[in-house]
């Protein structure tokens, strides 16, 4: 169920105006507005889906925060589901650690500090960041596998649309 709803958590950015999605350069605070209109069009997605009530939860609340400062409902620690902190972690984690067009992944110390330091706030689980630096190696492993991958099939994927276009 968690590996699902982790594939599904960025659903809602079907919504998000590719310009904003792809831009280059630091959003706006109007284009960071419409970025974080992302969780709840998750929620409106997969809500609706009974079998996927879990994954829904999950999914669109991993922008909130334990101290209720998150989006998009303000979801406080009582009513936070472990899932939902988990995967708030993991995408933190994995948004600061890999490389984007605009900049460079941080290092391990780097991102470390700043997980501690939302921890610290009372954002994030400090229990699940311990596990992840408990696990940290293999994790950024994964996550760089993950990423190699998907750029593979990215690619794949272009090759196959030109072929395709170019046959016609």
């Amino acid at each position: 169920m968690f590996e699902i709803a982790a594939y599904l958590h960025d659903l809602g950015k079907l919504a998000i105006p590719s310009e904003i999605l792809e831009k280059r350069a630091p959003l706006t605070q109007a284009e960071w507005g419409v970025m974080r209109t992302h969780a709840y069009y998750t929620y409106q997605i997969l809500n609706p889906i009974e079998v996927l009530n879990l994954v829904a939860s999950w999914s669109s609340l991993h922008q909130e925060r334990l101290d209720g400062s998150g989006y998009p409902f303000h979801v406080g620690e009582d009513d936070l589901p472990l899932g939902a902190r988990l995967m708030a972690v993991a995408d933190v984690f994995t948004g600061i650690s890999e490389n984007r067009p605009y900049r460079k992944g941080m290092t391990r110390e780097e991102a470390l500090g700043v997980l501690h330091g939302m921890a610290a706030k009372g954002e994030l689980d400090a229990r699940l960041i311990a596990l992840l630096e408990a696990h940290y190696d293999a994790i950024q492993r994964a996550l760089e596998e993950a990423q190699a991958r998907a750029v593979r099939e990215y690619e794949a994927f272009r090759e196959a649309v030109k072929d395709g276009s170019e046959a016609r």
